[in-house]
């Protein structure tokens, strides 16, 4: 076929337009698939006249100020302008919503992945994620709301009156209020607000509507990177998986070691003994050390780790797949731009458990004494409830013209039964194990016979069933149980030796034993019985005078029935004696108990703890759900004088405490030291703490400086520690009258 000159130009035409058509269709579909987040309307606003440009100016200046100040919070509280109303628990941080970052401080970060229900819960157990979504267009509490709330509410103390230009014969009027627009793009952030001005300078006059304000954070990339972290730990269970290694690996068939998953040991004897309490800070210590180890894959930080030139590392392959596989959290999507970092503090107190005996953790035995047999073989095989927080920073140190920008939220690792939670759980029971014929090495038993006496230190008779050690340098066995309070056996020499004897209901005790020789001898350990003891509460009125506030340490006050008190003691240890700790909840006045203050229905844990004498720190908190509710009004104050006179209010709006957002009116901390004589001649105590008794100030009265007593705990405390000494007492109940006999 013969084509004319004139066809061909036609047909090159309509591949050209082709061409371009198939272009414009690929760099549509690729800006719709794949950037659909910078899919947002850039804000803009009209330049002010050259009269009041400088106004505009000083707005926008503010408004970037501002803004930046609610990005910062932003970072800090997880996604959050404020997390007051989240419920976290300062000593078991993984019951609540979030997790307080240091003791005593105000700085309360959310989880964004944890498990939502008890951490000692069973069958169905929820998950949960209090990550704020990001755009105001879920309807859902946002990050671009919360920031556009937060420049309504401070933009115009930033603005001071504008008080610069009234010294330049400038005149404002407000013509509505402050309206703020935020949009979170990937790279940028924009703030446009409204905020109409009617502004008068002689004889002339102008309008100022708009203001917008762009900063340089990609916090559309930081939140996203945030997203696919929680998105892994939710789905693969990463950290779950990390912290099994980690059991896997610093475990062994050592007391220094943590417990094995699944081990044996063929030896005459118990075995190695753990204690649960040393199992859990040394868990916690593995933790600190090897969290911040994990990488995060695709990251500004991450490196691939090479095995050491400079050090004998038989095998350098294996080196780098530990660290690289082992230790490495991989993403799908690339972020060069922002750093990612995971720690954990020993401070944050770990959810710890285990399928042993009581608080003592030892082997399966059988073991066989013949004459021309001695076998003994131990099974380990222990069984690990954990959960623990761990903080995610996510950081751009580029950020806000190279100030930085850090974003920071916990997610939560729960391993129960060696594997990780799965949302239905069932836990495992304790096995049954075999106390006869338990004991030392028969090799290394050259001493006498070494009687020991386990006696009750209450009545001094013979603690039946007590589970009695030895323990030598790195070395330890157990001995067996007591017969009517006495166990005879043969020790291994050893200086430095130390004898315990735990049973359940008693304070486990540990005396020191040295073994030089042959001969015989005796040993007693006094232990010390649980007594079961109701607790009760009284408070100091701390109250504010015409100038200051003073406490009257002569009168005590009941607890109020809205109000909710816990009791923390924690005994001091010693190298022989285990950890112990009670906690104590008392709730509204004496048989009153109130729902606001204590749930509904109202329950409280105020009866039946178990105490044992010893040197304590005891920590009280009362929190106040005010019925009628507190308020701290506005109070209008003034600065400067003259043309430069600003007036104000402090606090911008009210601060008001209610049932949901509770007051925390009273605390105390003081060194207790509690005798035997005491618990056996008492079975109640009174404990005593300082109220800062806002609700009995006046309304008009209230200033927000008064809040500042609540941050001097220590210092009342330590200024009236004597009348803090609980007193212990002897209640009986005699029909409904309550009859107390006072115990020195």
């Amino acid at each position: 076929m013969v084509f004319k000159k004139g066809q061909v130009t036609i047909f090159i035409i309509i591949g050209i337009i082709l061409v371009i058509s198939v272009g414009v269709f690929i760099y549509l579909y690729q800006a719709e698939v794949i950037r659909p987040f910078e899919e947002v309307v850039v804000p803009s606003v009209e330049k002010a006249p050259s009269e009041i440009r400088p106004v505009q100016d000083f707005v926008t200046a503010c408004v970037e100020a501002v803004g930046k100040e609610g990005l910062r919070k932003v970072g800090d509280y997880g996604g959050y302008v404020d997390t007051s109303q989240f419920l976290y628990n300062p000593f078991i941080p993984t019951e609540g919503d979030a997790v307080q970052f240091s003791p005593d401080s105000d700085l309360i970060i959310p989880y964004w992945w944890y498990l939502k229900s008890s951490n000692e819960c069973t069958g169905e157990c929820s998950f949960s994620s209090m990550r704020p979504e990001l755009h105001r267009a879920s309807g859902k509490v946002s990050i671009e709301s919360q920031l556009d709330q937060y420049i309504n509410e401070n933009l115009e103390v930033c603005l001071a009156g504008f008080a610069p230009f009234i010294e330049q014969d400038f005149e404002f009027r407000e013509l509505g209020p402050v309206d703020t627009e935020t949009t979170v793009a990937k790279e940028q952030v924009y703030f446009l607000v409204k905020y109409p001005l009617r502004i008068s300078r002689g004889d002339q006059s102008w309008n100022l509507n708009e203001y917008l304000a762009e900063l340089d954070l990609n916090l559309g990339r930081i939140y996203e990177l945030g997203t696919e972290i929680v998105n892994l730990q939710a789905e693969h269970q990463m950290l779950e998986k990390f912290t099994i290694e980690m059991i896997a690996s610093f475990s062994g068939v050592d007391k220094n070691m943590l417990p094995p998953t699944n081990d044996f040991d063929v030896s005459i004897g118990q075995g190695v003994i753990w204690f649960k309490s040393r199992i859990a800070n040394g868990l916690k210590e593995v933790l600190a050390s090897y969290v911040p180890m994990l990488q995060i894959g695709n990251t500004r930080l991450y490196m691939p780790v090479d095995a050491p030139e400079d050090k004998d590392v038989r095998d350098k392959d294996l080196y780098s797949v530990i660290y690289n596989r082992n230790m490495l959290i991989p993403l799908e999507n690339e972020y060069r731009d922002v750093s990612a970092t995971l720690s954990y503090i020993p401070w944050w107190n770990i959810y710890f458990d285990a399928n042993c005996e009581g608080e003592v953790c030892m082997a399966q035995s059988v073991s066989s004494n013949l004459r021309f047999l001695q076998i003994g073989l131990q099974k380990y095989d222990f069984a690990y409830d954990v959960s623990y927080p761990v903080l995610v920073e996510l950081r751009n140190p580029d950020a806000l013209k190279g100030e930085g920008y850090s974003f920071k939220f916990f997610i939560e690792a729960n391993v129960r039964n060696n594997f990780p939670m799965p949302s239905v759980f069932e836990p495992l029971e304790a096995y049954e194990l075999s106390f006869n014929s338990m004991l030392c090495d028969q090799q290394q038993k050259t001493s006498g016979n070494v009687t020991v006496f386990v006696r009750d230190a209450r009545n001094q008779k013979g603690v039946d069933e007590a589970l009695v050690g030895y323990t030598c340098g790195r070395e330890s066995c157990t001995l067996g149980q007591t017969s009517d309070g006495v166990l005879v056996a043969r020790l291994p020499r050893c200086i430095g030796g130390m004898l315990s004897a735990a049973k359940i209901g008693y304070d486990t005790r540990m005396v020191p034993l040295d073994v030089l020789d042959d001969r015989s001898m005796d040993a007693e350990i006094l232990l010390e019985p649980y007594r079961y003891v109701d607790f009760s509460v009284k408070k100091y009125l701390l109250s504010k005078g015409a100038r200051e506030w003073s406490l009257d340490a002569n009168k005590t006050v009941n607890q109020a029935m809205d109000e909710d008190t816990i009791i923390m003691l924690r005994k001091r240890v010693d190298r022989f004696s285990a950890p112990f700790a009670a906690v104590a909840e008392v709730c509204g006045m004496p048989n009153a108990k109130s729902p606001a203050a204590c749930g509904s229905p109202p329950s409280e844990r105020s009866e039946g703890i178990a105490l044992v004498p010893g040197e304590y720190q005891v920590s009280i908190y009362s929190m106040k759900f005010p019925q009628p509710s507190i308020t701290i009004p506005r109070d209008l104050r003034t600065a400067g004088s003259g043309l430069v006179k600003e007036e104000f209010f402090v606090p911008e709006e009210p601060i008001v405490f209610d049932e949901s957002n509770p007051f925390p009116s009273g605390f105390a901390n003081f060194n207790w030291s509690l005798t035997a004589e005491q618990l056996d001649s008492g079975n109640a105590v009174e404990f005593y703490y300082i109220n800062v008794a806002l609700d009995k100030v006046p309304k008009h009265r209230r200033k927000i400086e008064d809040l500042g007593q609540i941050g001097k705990a220590l210092e009342y405390s330590s200024l009236y520690k004597k009348a803090l000494v609980p007193r212990v007492f002897r209640r009986s109940k005699a029909k409904e009258s309550t009859i107390t006999v006072e115990i020195e």
